[in-house]
């Protein structure tokens, strides 16, 4: 009898007692022995693919903040193997949230949609996703092969070096990703369409699991900030799906099928819409400040937790 070996039990923070990009290392390979657990020891594949590409996309936003630390070169072979590792694992994720999401829209519809009018979708949907865990379990050699990549992204990130430990090696990282972000968040306030909000979602994402980490800079108030990230990534990635499934309905041909489907259109638009205007107003609070004053913020929480006295002291003008 094989034994499964536990799930790992990742901290995903860095604790009071440890360097700042020891601590973010340290993270980031709790990330790769989750997601690696995942594809190769989850008894079921389908939460055990989308507990793994969450695992990637934090490893990811980890790199991040190492970025200027270890330099360009070594973070860019890293992050090209996660990224393509994560990509050969959505399809069936993509599958599992189209059924999820026809479900939210009937909930949230205005009048009510009957369950009946939408259940040769859901039932096609159902049995679209289903064919699509069977070709997965029977090419988990793909799973192996995805396991096995990150196997040696793990190695990558083991021998990546720093020759600064401290918050300083991580504030430029950190300071991009804001930034991007802040440059995202602009474009779609500028020109709202689905591509816009599909960059400003990716960078939201990083820059709230970046947030996440670095709680112990000042609780209080790192904690508010990542909490209202949280709450955009979530709308924010609501709104995707909503496009997928929009997309999905419009490659329908059976007539029942697109009967169903007519009865969602506006539904769907109507609760996207909503979506980015919450999204958009969130971003004007948490993108408010230009990125070096983000920056200096963060860096001067840390400057104060080293010297609570003198921090106005040291900190440059």
């Amino acid at each position: 009898m094989t034994h499964t070996p536990p799930a790992p039990s990742p901290q995903f923070q860095v604790l009071m007692h440890e360097a700042w990009v020891p601590a973010i290392k340290r993270i980031s390979l709790e990330q790769i022995d989750l997601a690696i657990w995942h594809l190769t020891a989850d008894d079921d594949i389908g939460t055990g693919i989308h507990e793994a590409r969450k695992a990637l996309k934090r490893t990811r936003a980890m790199l991040r903040l190492l970025r200027h630390a270890v330099g360009q070169p070594a973070y860019a072979t890293a992050n090209i193997l996660f990224r393509d590792a994560g990509r050969g694992l959505s399809a069936l994720r993509v599958s599992a949230v189209l059924e999820q999401t026809v479900e939210t829209v009937v909930a949230t519809a205005t009048p009510d949609i009957p369950d009946a009018a939408v259940q040769p979708l859901l039932q096609h949907l159902q049995g679209r996703h289903q064919h699509m865990r069977r070709q997965a379990i029977e090419q988990v050699h793909v799973l192996e092969q995805v396991a096995a990549s990150l196997a040696r992204g793990r190695r990558l990130v083991e021998d990546l070096h720093s020759p600064s430990h401290d918050f300083s090696a991580l504030a430029p990282g950190l300071q991009r990703t804001y930034r991007r972000g802040r440059h995202e968040y602009l474009a779609t306030l500028a020109t709202p369409a689905p591509y816009h909000f599909h960059l400003w979602r990716k960078r939201v994402k990083y820059l709230r699991y970046q947030m996440q980490v670095l709680v112990c800079l000042w609780p209080p108030q790192m904690q508010v900030t990542t909490d209202q990230l949280v709450e955009l990534s979530r709308r924010l990635g609501l709104q995707h799906d909503l496009i997928d499934l929009e997309n999905y309905l419009a490659t329908l041909s059976d007539d029942k099928l697109k009967a169903a489907a007519a009865l969602l259109q506006e539904p769907a638009r109507a609760y996207r819409s909503r979506l980015e205007g919450e999204a958009l107003h969130s971003g004007r609070y948490l993108y408010a400040e230009r990125p070096r004053a983000f920056d200096r913020r963060l860096q001067h929480y840390w400057l104060a937790g080293l010297h609570p006295a003198t921090a106005w002291r040291i900190f440059p003008k």
